[in-house]
């Protein structure tokens, strides 16, 4: 089992990734957080891998440069960040382990595991932390009341033109995976992965009829 490891991209200081531009997005997706990693496999065990993160950064010097008689004290920023990978078994991101030793072009099984708890990496370069969440969800309410902010994680994996389905090793209370067609979810609400525990072992298991279907 070989270990993940990513170092979160570097902000991008936009006036669209702040505050209401990126709570625009957030509002768009009310089930949960756009935020989490997506893994998708091709036959040849090569792939895609695509990287949300909320931060919070500084207020930009465009929006206090553009007004006046505003004292700002919070910004959110939604960060997007993709990539290609030859082999998944070489990609590393923080201290989640993955095992894709069951690839191949008709069939496989892949193996991920998230630590959780105190000293758990991953997660805490994907979302924002507990007492920040609750400063964001105060502007929220100050700022789009229909917006909300759930703080959940979410992990993806599309293998396209194959069935999947996935499912937890030791199923964990509140942590949920759904399947359909070629995509299986796990989705983590931020409170559960900050609690102390095992780690979560997410397996997903697909299967196409012949190769290049």
């Amino acid at each position: 089992m070989r270990q993940l490891r990513c170092v979160p991209a570097r902000p991008i200081r936009t006036a669209a990734m702040l505050l209401l531009g990126g709570l625009a997005i957030l509002g768009g997706c009310r089930s949960q957080d756009p935020v989490g990693v997506k893994f998708t496999l091709e036959e040849s065990g090569s792939g895609t891998i695509g990287v949300s993160a909320l931060s919070v950064p500084e207020i930009a010097s465009l929006v206090e440069a553009q007004s006046r008689g505003v004292s700002w004290q919070n910004a959110a920023r939604l960060t997007l960040v993709t990539g290609t990978f030859a082999d998944l078994g070489d990609v590393e991101l923080e201290d989640v382990e993955v095992d894709a030793a069951g690839f191949s072009p008709t069939a496989g099984t892949l193996r991920i595991e998230f630590p959780r708890g105190p000293e758990a990496r991953w997660f805490r370069s994907l979302h924002v932390g507990g007492a920040e969440r609750a400063s964001l969800e105060r502007s929220l309410n100050e700022a789009v009341a229909t917006a909300e902010l759930h703080a959940n994680v979410t992990i993806a994996v599309q293998v396209p033109g194959a069935r999947v389905a996935g499912g937890m090793v030791n199923p964990v209370p509140r942590i949920s995976v759904t399947s359909k067609d070629d995509l299986a979810t796990m989705v983590a609400p931020l409170e559960v992965l900050e609690e102390d525990g095992p780690p979560m072992v997410l397996v997903v298991n697909w299967e196409r009829t012949s190769p290049g279907s």
